[in-house]
């Protein structure tokens, strides 16, 4: 039953990051001036591709994103809403960030948890709890022709390890307090990576 609960919140925190990374992909590719059909394209591999790696690696074939259209059509409905609520959505001055730290935080629980239930060693879980935190952002600030963030602030990458670690550490002896140990980590990695934000971004508009 508690394995169950567990699998149950962690699955509610993977929808989180799944939301969170698909409008931090529409608004990025909006700013960029993408076009209409680049829009839900850059919000899929924002808030699929680092899934897919770690699906790859570990061998789940074939992968979550393809198991179903939920996550395309999340995608194609995130960009939808961004491209509508733009205008709105960019009154609050950090709105990229936020979502890119929110699911920075969910993915990095998300993917140590499914490393440890496939049987890989606590120590690679950590690294595939980062692989599925920072993929994604990586891949959609790629397509965009920027430098990844990953390269450019040592604080981006940083609270997914942690976060990871926190998740694996916490669980393995104290499974039944499972549930705490994910939403404190994901809140404290996605807070660590928003606070972390250079000066100069804080006061960013995104226009």
């Amino acid at each position: 039953m508690l394995h169950d609960n567990l699998n149950n919140f962690v699955a509610v925190i993977n929808l989180l990051g799944i939301i969170a990374f698909a409008f931090s992909g529409a608004l990025a590719a909006i700013r960029r001036e993408v076009d209409v059909v680049g829009i839900p394209m850059l919000s899929l591999v924002a808030c699929s591709f680092g899934g897919l790696t770690r699906d790859i690696l570990i061998g789940d074939f074939p992968p979550e994103l393809m198991r179903s259209n939920f996550i395309l059509g999340l995608a194609i409905a995130s960009g939808i809403f961004a491209r509508i609520f733009y205008d709105r959505l960019t009154r609050f001055h950090r709105v990229i960030d936020f979502f890119d730290a929110l699911g920075l935080g969910l993915f990095a629980v998300v993917g140590a948890s499914k490393g440890l239930s496939f049987g890989i060693t606590p120590t690679w879980s950590v690294g595939l709890g980062l692989i599925t935190a920072v993929g994604g952002g990586v891949a959609r600030d790629i397509l965009l022709a920027q430098v990844p963030s990953l390269l450019k602030s040592e604080i981006y990458a940083n609270p997914a390890p942690l976060v990871a670690l926190i998740f694996v550490a916490g669980t393995n002896p104290w499974p039944a307090k499972g549930n705490i140990f994910t939403a404190f980590g994901a809140v404290t990695a996605s807070g660590l990576r928003l606070l972390a934000t250079p000066p100069n971004l804080h006061c960013r508009r995104l226009v």
